[in-house]
């Protein structure tokens, strides 16, 4: 029931909070503290601070009585820690690069028993260790994130260190190699079995990521060493390009063995049965790959811009084109096209979209959709390309900043200002259903292996795990319509006859809102947060309802929280502000909130808590 809010100077504040609604200061300690970071381990609260002119103490104080505490012990941790972890009886920290290990098994005399020695130096690049002043616990293990500055006095190198820590006495180094060296720039190209090629330092020359373990990758030496700037992994084959075009056998990954080249130059490649299609500048090269051993170029096309990205799109080939001014080098805008490769050896635009943003963006294809985001514009956009000479963007939804995205055991992952995972189980309405703030800038292409997604930045490769894809309940709906009850909730669609013309798929997905999404000041969400969408069973593609249908949600008083029951309505989110749902009103009686809305979509339960007025007193 007590909150201790730490301040990096001022000390440490004690709230009490068993009234949640009306919280209450009861005290405060250390007012001449340096405060970086706390943990409680109730009853003791153990504190990081310059402490009598020591930096990097370890206080611990008794706050059995949290009006008034009590200062049990005062240990070095180290100058260089500026945060700790918390297991059991100890305690790590990053000190330097030594991980530090104090036994507080007994809170009044902290004892520090393990102390895991640095590397040593690394005299092949002349580089002098460090340090390192954080620690992460994951598992048995402690992850530290380290680094070394070199004597010539260029940038430092950083590394993840990965030490065992299931003997807390006697830490170890998980591998003799440590993990995912600093990148500048880095860019995970490809994944070949279980490595990864990663692009490093704005070249084209690469290091292998083995992924046997994907939570802890380790960098593994390429030899020979290859380099290209685009890749597709087939069968036991690589076909990359970039000052050339070439294939490589990479049954073995760590030691890929050229088996053939042509003497063309690319940037961006996609190879379809028998033919590989490499665009670079204003030029798509089609080269036979019949036999890898001798590819051979069968023709050229021209395309109307520079290319910027290219794709397999189902039957087609999809290529982002920027279009350049002729005097200067500004990019006066883009538009995605469409090629049909019926005759492979002679692809043919037959369509293109052209989007509202000036600088080209990201794209990426789950057909028979293109999701297109980044570039200028603020949106994650879903086209249906099933007519690729009639592309229809189908929904826009709301993204502050993406750059990359990837797929990750089949969720859509979009990095950016944040990490956004998105369900898109139905692929015309993709939907945010976790967030990750306060990523750091990926740097280059974001790539996927299983459930984990690996971002390359300016100072490494983070690695995140992406939580399962979860199942969400469906009904088959047909002419004459039908009630979708939603399991385990006390929601109910209902739909009359002749809400759609054949038979479609309807699914509920539980939803939240997103801040960009947030409701008026005046409204308050209830638990009840979710969107609807139908979708045809046999191809996907989004379907719409034909007329108005019914929602029903009952509801308990304590399910609505504070909010007052005859404030309740359905909103309806219209991709830019919430409304009013159509038809929306509410039975006392049964406890049930209605909607007679004609359109699918996000929708939220909401109130308006009752307000009070301070009068106004006039002289």
């Amino acid at each position: 029931g007590f909150v201790f809010l730490i301040r990096f100077s001022g000390g440490v504040r004690v709230v009490d909070v068993a009234n949640k609604q009306q919280p209450v200061h009861i005290g405060q300690f250390g007012p001449n503290l340096s405060l970086l970071t706390g943990q409680v381990h109730w009853p003791y609260i153990f504190l990081e601070a310059t402490a009598m002119g020591v930096r990097g103490s370890l206080l611990v104080y008794d706050v059995s009585t949290p009006q008034s505490p009590v200062l049990l012990s005062s240990t070095p941790l180290g100058s260089a820690v500026h945060t700790f972890a918390l297991r059991g009886n100890y305690v790590f920290g990053a000190d330097g690069g030594q991980l530090v290990v104090i036994d507080i098994g007994d809170p009044k005399h902290p004892n520090k028993v393990g102390l895991e020695q640095k590397p040593p130096d690394d005299p092949d690049q002349g580089a002098i260790f460090e340090g390192a002043t954080h620690v992460v616990l994951t598992g048995p293990f402690a992850v530290i994130p380290t680094y070394f500055q070199f004597a010539q006095g260029r940038s430092t190198t950083r590394y993840l260190r990965v030490v065992d820590i299931s003997d807390p006495v006697n830490a170890l180094e998980k591998t003799a190699e440590r993990t995912l060296p600093y990148l500048l720039s880095p860019d995970i190209q490809n994944v070949v079995g279980d490595v990864a090629y990663v692009r490093t330092n704005f070249g084209n020359d690469f290091i292998g990521l083995d992924l046997s373990d994907p939570a802890f990758p380790v960098t593994v030496p390429i030899s020979p060493a290859i380099s290209f700037s685009d890749s597709v992994y087939r069968g036991q084959l690589l076909y990359t390009v970039g000052a050339q075009f070439d294939i490589y056998d990479v049954l073995n990954p760590r030691s890929p063995v050229e088996v053939g080249r042509a003497d063309i130059r690319g940037e961006h490649l996609v190879v379809r049965g028998n033919r590989a299609y490499s665009v670079f500048n204003d030029t798509m090269h089609i080269i036979n790959v019949d036999n890898p051993s001798f590819p051979v170029v069968v023709g050229s096309v021209t395309i109307p811009g520079r290319a910027s990205e290219l794709l397999s799109c189902g039957d087609w080939l999809c290529l982002l084109v920027a279009h350049y001014s002729t005097t200067f080098p500004y990019i006066l805008g883009w538009e995605l096209t469409f090629w049909s490769i019926s005759n492979p050896n002679e692809p043919q635009m037959v369509g293109a979209w052209r989007g509202d943003s000036s600088y080209p963006p990201k794209i990426l294809t789950i057909d028979p959709y293109i999701y297109v985001f980044g570039g200028s514009g603020y949106a994650l956009s879903v086209l249906d390309i099933s007519d690729p000479q009639h592309a229809v963007r189908i929904s826009n939804t709301l993204v502050v900043y993406a750059v990359a995205a990837a797929m990750a055991d089949g969720q859509l992952v979009l990095a950016g200002d944040a990490l956004r995972i998105y369900d898109v189980s139905a692929p015309a309405y993709p939907a945010e259903m976790a967030r990750l703030r306060r990523t750091r800038f990926p740097s280059q292409p974001i790539a996927a292996y299983r459930n984990f997604v690996y971002l390359p930045t300016n100072r490494g490769i983070y690695v995140f795990r992406v939580p399962p894809a979860l199942q969400w309940p469906r009904e088959d709906i047909p002419p004459e319509g039908d009630i979708f009850a939603v399991p385990d909730t006390k929601l109910r669609y209902v739909f009359p006859p002749g809400s759609f013309a054949k038979r479609v798929t309807v699914q509920h997905r539980n939803r939240y809102i997103p801040d960009e999404q947030r409701l008026p000041i005046i409204l308050q969400p209830t638990k009840s947060i979710f969107d609807i969408t139908a979708f045809d069973p046999q191809t996907g593609a989004a379907v719409h309802p034909l007329k108005p249908f019914t929602i029903m949600v009952n509801y308990s008083k304590a399910e609505i929280g504070a909010v007052p029951e005859d404030t309740l309505a359905l909103y309806y989110w219209n991709e830019t502000t919430w409304q009013r749902a159509p038809g929306a009103n509410i039975d006392l009686d049964r406890k049930v909130v209605l909607a007679r809305p004609g359109q699918l979509g996000l929708y939220a339960l909401v109130g308006a808590p009752h307000q009070t007025f301070l009068p106004v007193i006039g002289n």
